[in-house]
């Protein structure tokens, strides 16, 4: 649902723009290219936990068409400690990243907003990820027990 509002904003400030530049000829905000772009960062770093919730996320599938339902179970629960590892090494650099904005108190030159507003994206998502993959490793592991274990 937060996804839907920052798409509607992006489209919103981007129509602003293009009306009042082209159409009106008169006032120019020179925000709304920021408003929208920070607003689309935002939209695809929450996006991706949503994608990775409903397993949704890109990957390729060859080898679980190859090997079987079940083991593609197991192929599956790999990538997902992978993915799981790679998002909680990232989480200490994007906080990092996050606390050194937020104590230098940088803002946009033409929104006035703070730079830390829009940077705590990564950290968010990156945490989000964690969750959401550790979410999606427990439901994989309890269809292991559901189905009982491959015969080799």
């Amino acid at each position: 649902m937060i996804c839907v509002f920052l798409f509607a904003w992006v489209v919103f400030w981007i129509f602003f723009q293009v009306i009042t530049r082209y159409l009106i000829k008169s006032v120019y905000w020179s925000g709304t290219e920021e408003l929208a772009r920070y607003s689309y960062i935002w939209m695809v770093f929450l996006g991706a936990p949503m994608l990775v919730r409903f397993n949704e996320h890109l990957k390729v599938d060859v080898l679980a068409g190859v090997l079987g339902s079940k083991k593609a179970i197991y192929i599956d629960l790999i990538w997902e400690m992978i993915a799981f590892l790679y998002f909680l090494y990232l989480l200490p650099f994007a906080y990092k990243i996050f606390a050194g904005s937020l104590s230098m108190g940088r803002y946009y030159p033409s929104t006035h907003l703070p730079q830390a507003l829009f940077q705590f994206s990564l950290p968010a998502c990156c945490a989000l990820m964690c969750v959401r993959n550790l979410e999606l490793m427990i439901r994989q592991i309890a269809s292991l027990k559901k189905k009982g274990d491959p015969q080799p």
